[in-house]
Order: structure tokens, then C-alpha cells, then sequence
């Protein structure tokens, strides 16, 4: 591993990188930045723009984050026992506003 960027984001709990390597997600206990990244671009320069904010569900802990196989939405979960898993849609629309 190698440092690429230090993020504006207190207290991470989660990201991941969609299948496709379109999207970029990060997460604390209540919000999300989503970075959709262009085929020819470096991580280093995607984190160089400003995320989308997306405000999250209320969780007891919001610990993880995942996108879906499709690359059509993404997945948040809390750590707490029985948790509710949320889906959330949309990222299609994401490409839009980025661009």
C-alpha cells in the first residue's frame, strides 16, 4: 500500500470500491462521499475533487459500506446485533451530476 490522499472525513468506519472501478465510497456514522472516478484517472487525482455527500440512515452504529454487484446502488449495515441492512439506489444518476 501506498499513500495516495488524506480525506476530509472524521471517523471513518467504511469504503469500498465498486466491481466496475467507477465508484469510490467512504463512510462515518452518518454520511457517505461517493468519488466517481473516470477510466483514466489515478486514485490520487479523483480524491483531488469534491465527493458527493449522501446522508445516511440512522443506524445505532454505522459501521460498513458495500456496493451491490450491478454497480446500480450500494449497502450500509450497523454493528449492532439484528441489524437492519439499507439499499440504496441511484448511482447511474451519479455520472450526470459529475460530469
Amino acid at each position: 500500500m501506498s499513500l495516495v490522499a488524506i480525506l476530509p472525513i472524521a471517523l471513518a468506519t467504511g469504503g469500498d470500491i465498486s466491481p466496475n472501478d467507477r465508484y469510490i465510497i467512504i463512510r462515518n456514522m452518518s454520511q457517505a462521499s461517493i468519488w466517481v472516478r473516470p477510466k483514466d484517472k489515478s486514485l490520487q487525482e479523483v480524491f483531488i475533487q469534491k465527493p458527493i455527500e449522501i446522508t445516511l440512515m440512522s443506524e445505532p452504529q454505522g459501521e460498513a459500506i458495500c456496493f451491490d454487484a450491478s454497480n446500480s446502488g450500494f449497502f450500509t449495515v450497523s454493528e449492532k446485533k439484528n441489524p437492519f441492512i439499507y439499499y440504496f439506489t441511484g448511482l447511474d444518476a451519479l455520472n450526470e451530476t459529475s460530469n
